[in-house]
């Protein structure tokens, strides 16, 4: 399988899993929504946000190609920089989904806005601010 789909398929992947895991931390913090709420939510909000992923991604991937040029053969690599090349092509599939979470990640940061649009909701909706940011459990009222 060509290196350059690992890549971009490794990448789509590690954004979705940060996606899924956004939704999911979003849903936890708010009493006033469900889980579907939340992802209906993000998709309708922070569209943007994943398509300056996937850009990055892409651009990422065709970058790549200039140092990764990793050919099929049989060859044992001799040079330090196809040893290198060898080395990297191991981890392929791993950094590959790193580099879509991280990416999705920092997009998000600067561009999301799904929170901050279900709290206004929420507030338009009659809530109050206590009610709609779950308060986690201090350590007196666990043991209690």
């Amino acid at each position: 399988m060509d290196i350059n789909v690992i890549l971009t398929v490794g990448g789509l992947i590690g954004a979705l899993i940060h996606i899924i895991v956004k939704v999911a931390d979003i849903n936890k913090r708010l009493a006033t929504t469900n889980y579907r709420q939340v992802f209906y939510e993000y998709w309708k909000t922070d569209w943007p946000s994943f398509l300056l992923s996937l850009a990055v991604i892409a651009g990422v991937v065709f970058i790549s190609s200039e140092w990764l040029n990793i050919k099929e053969t049989d060859n044992i690599p001799v040079t330090f920089s196809e040893m290198l090349q060898a080395k990297i092509a191991q981890f392929a599939k791993t950094v590959s989904l790193i580099m879509g979470y991280c990416t999705d990640s920092a997009v998000a940061a600067f561009l999301g806005g799904t929170e901050k649009k279900l709290i206004k909701k929420a507030k338009e909706d009659g809530w109050s601010m206590e009610e709609i940011i779950q308060q986690k459990p201090t350590k007196n009222e666990e043991t209690t």
